[in-house]
């Protein structure tokens, strides 16, 4: 059934190697348009600035520089919340109405995600002005900021590890072999520095 849970259903995922101020406009994002949601910082081979971990609810520290795939993986076993995220740290929500959008479609798509002014077409490449308001199911969407159910996520046994880029594709193509399928929100958008 569809998700109508609120904000507080969710937990995000985040990996990162380091503490640019993109990662702290990401949390800010995150706290700003998605109140109650649970932050997982996944620190990727570094310690975190006092300031960014106070951000986010729990931080995960790696000793060494594992990936987005096996950070993820390691941020989604601390997930306690019904719905994960996995957000890249250059990535930010503008508005609220694109998380909400995104946990709405749930109930419809196995795997959604929003359109993008900087992800591989056709999720992305859109002016903010320009983004699509009608919904798109291609075969996979990219992993700047891919939402789904946390124990279907667990189910596919997270990202490939093994893979350095195209992990989020991987995802996706399991998932669509067990008979999921893929959507672009229509009238979302996240920035992304890609």
């Amino acid at each position: 059934g569809a998700v109508t849970a609120p904000s507080g259903s969710l937990t995000f995922v985040v990996p990162t190697a380091v503490s640019h101020v993109r990662v702290f406009r990401c949390l800010e994002s995150i706290r700003k348009h998605v109140p109650g949601a649970e932050i997982v910082l996944v620190a990727n081979g570094y310690t975190p600035l006092p300031e960014l971990s106070a951000m986010a609810h729990k931080v995960v520290l790696l000793e060494t520089n594992l990936g987005f795939a096996a950070g993820s993986n390691r941020g989604l076993m601390e997930a306690t919340k019904p719905v994960v995220c996995f957000l890249n740290d250059d990535a930010r929500f503008v508005d609220a109405e694109t998380p909400r959008r995104l946990l709405a479609s749930l109930g419809e798509a196995s795997i959604v995600a929003p359109y993008s002014n900087a992800a591989k077409p056709p999720q992305g490449d859109h002016a903010r002005e320009a983004a699509p308001a009608e919904h798109m199911h291609p075969e996979m969407v990219t992993g700047l900021c891919m939402m789904m159910r946390t124990d279907l996520a667990r189910a596919l046994g997270g990202f490939d590890p093994r893979l350095n880029t195209w992990e989020d594709d991987d995802l996706c193509m399991r998932a669509r072999r067990l008979g999921h399928r893929c959507r672009i929100v229509g009238g979302t958008w996240v920035d992304h520095e890609r």
